[in-house]
């Protein structure tokens, strides 16, 4: 481990992987925070090589079902809004990945950088959610880039659970909240039926929380 000057840009990336999400593949990192360079996969794996040597990051390779682009939610509810028809909403999760899952190059925080930053220690993915995991990280990344004082708001789940936050039956992905001071559930949404849907639907309508299933 060895001392590393953190630019803002680093900040913004230990942020994200400490407080936000809980793992970036490289290519997010890349194109989130290098977009405009013609080495920018390349830049992005320097960078991280260097935090995991000051003990920031872990890097490692998982298996992972290559993600579509995500430009807005498959469906978006507001406290007494009518309950949504949720049959083609289930047809759309799952049928949207096609591609067989991949080895892809990943970044963690570390134990030290949660600390380090004031927020807790949340798990590793685990092999069976990690293209939720990344789902949910391309979820904030899009609201990072189109709204980012609404993702400033941006609460975790890992957060969450350090709050306590009894009020939900359901842990949620995360939380944002919006300008009227009301909160939003955000949910990756995996290959849902039409079941789960509907008791997430119940979850959240029963604390008068908004959501969105992207």
């Amino acid at each position: 481990m060895h001392r590393l000057h953190l630019s803002s840009r680093d900040e913004a990336i230990m942020d994200t992987l400490t407080r936000r999400v809980r793992c970036l593949s490289m290519a997010m990192v890349a194109h989130a925070w290098w977009p405009e360079a013609e080495q920018g996969l390349s830049s992005a794996r320097r960078r991280l090589r260097q935090l995991e040597g000051a003990g920031l990051v872990t890097l490692q390779r998982v298996f992972a079902r290559p993600l579509i682009p995500l430009a807005a939610p498959v469906v978006r509810w507001r406290p007494g809004e009518p309950r949504p028809d949720f049959a083609p909403i289930a047809h759309a999760l799952q049928h949207r990945f096609a591609g067989a899952a991949r080895q892809t190059l990943i970044a963690m925080a570390t134990p030290a950088a949660a600390q380090r930053y004031g927020a807790p220690v949340g798990h590793p993915p685990r092999a069976a959610e990690t293209t939720h995991d990344l789902g949910l990280a391309s979820v904030y990344l899009q609201l990072l880039r189109t709204d980012p004082q609404r993702a400033q708001t941006w609460v975790f789940e890992t957060q969450l659970a350090r709050e306590d936050d009894a009020a939900a039956q359901k842990l949620p992905d995360a939380l944002v909240v919006e300008p009227d001071g009301r909160e939003t559930v955000i949910e990756f949404g995996g290959e849902y039926g039409k079941a789960k849907l509907a008791a997430f639907h119940r979850d959240c309508a029963g604390v008068d929380r908004g959501y969105e299933v992207w």
